[in-house]
């Protein structure tokens, strides 16, 4: 991930159910990403809960953006559903195409 986006502010692995970091990574001092991973976890399940209740059947969730006036958080789930990717980057050092690029191939390099 590092040689994809040499630019990271932080990445972290996060089971789903617990909203526990399995791994973190983070450039920037200020930013913990263990204060965090809880609330990107609860906002997968509550995007599964909305997919229910609009009865889309099969959709998956393949990622959530989250854009901040400096910061791009992204959550990608894993090929098992049951743990995601979070990746924050600085939108004035790289940008969404290359964002979701290194991450898909990051996971696809998991699977």
């Amino acid at each position: 991930m590092l040689n994809g986006l040499p630019e990271l502010v932080a990445a972290a692995v996060v089971d789903v159910a617990s909203g526990r970091a399995l791994a973190t990574y983070t450039s920037a001092h200020e930013f913990n990403p263990n204060k965090v991973v809880g609330f990107n976890a609860e906002v997968v399940k509550q995007t599964y809960g909305l997919l229910q209740a609009l009865a889309l059947g099969d959709e998956q969730i393949e990622d959530i953006l989250i854009t901040l006036r400096n910061q791009l958080h992204l959550l990608r789930l894993l090929p098992d559903g049951e743990q995601l990717l979070y990746v924050v980057v600085d939108c004035r050092d790289t940008n969404l195409a290359l964002a979701r690029t290194v991450m898909q191939s990051s996971v696809q390099a998991e699977s």
